[in-house]
């Protein structure tokens, strides 16, 4: 059991009839709340308020990560990958540009917001760099030229996501456009819902 368990060890283990479970982040937080336990490298506090670190802009998207085709939590906690990434663009294509915002969303189980980032390229057709192409769970997925964006993470919230259902529970973001429209890589943010973000990040 563990909140991370890469594909290649999942793999071996289950070949020699081991199995795994991965309970993820949230779940483990919570089992540690409710026992009263301390991890020993807790996530250190911020000197900065988190809101005054976070990026300023107009325009606001999400980027899913489907976890059964992209394993999004080992990549962001790949040193080799840092806080340089790609994504695909799909959807919005004439629209998403450097410059604007990113955020990362988990689907699935563990569903919510893992990271906030920097677009800082334009959409343009590229490969992927190995260090990211590894993480694909298909084959498919890792070849060839694909429109993307290079982003910066400027907050990785791999220890503390913000979780499906606290969005879900909070005024002003009941409608937000991947709560109603699951399907698909790139959803558009109000900067309305987009404040009420940072304001549950800063707190």
């Amino acid at each position: 059991c563990a909140n991370i368990i890469p594909s290649e060890r999942k793999t071996f283990l289950e070949n020699v009839g081991i199995e795994c479970k991965e309970l993820g982040i949230n779940l483990i937080n919570q089992i540690a709340a409710k026992v009263g336990y301390e991890f020993i490298n807790p996530p250190k506090p911020q000197k900065q308020k988190a809101e005054s670190l976070l990026p300023i802009a107009d325009n606001i998207w999400i980027f899913q990560a489907n976890p059964q085709r992209y394993d999004i939590m080992n990549a962001l906690a790949d040193e080799e990958i840092g806080i340089n990434i790609c994504w695909t663009v799909n959807q919005h294509k004439n629209d998403i540009a450097k410059g604007h915002i990113g955020m990362i969303w988990l689907s699935g189980r563990e569903a919510g917001i893992y990271a906030i980032l920097e677009i800082v390229s334009d959409p343009q057709f590229m490969e992927e760099p190995a260090a990211e192409k590894k993480y694909w769970t298909d084959s498919v997925d890792k070849e060839g030229e694909k429109l993307r964006v290079k982003m910066k993470i400027v907050k990785n919230m791999l220890s503390n996501p913000l979780s499906k259902a606290t969005i879900r529970n909070t005024a002003g973001l009941q409608n937000l456009s991947i709560l109603r429209m699951r399907q698909g890589t790139n959803f558009k943010v109000t900067s309305d819902e987009w404040n009420r973000i940072k304001e549950l990040i800063n707190s």
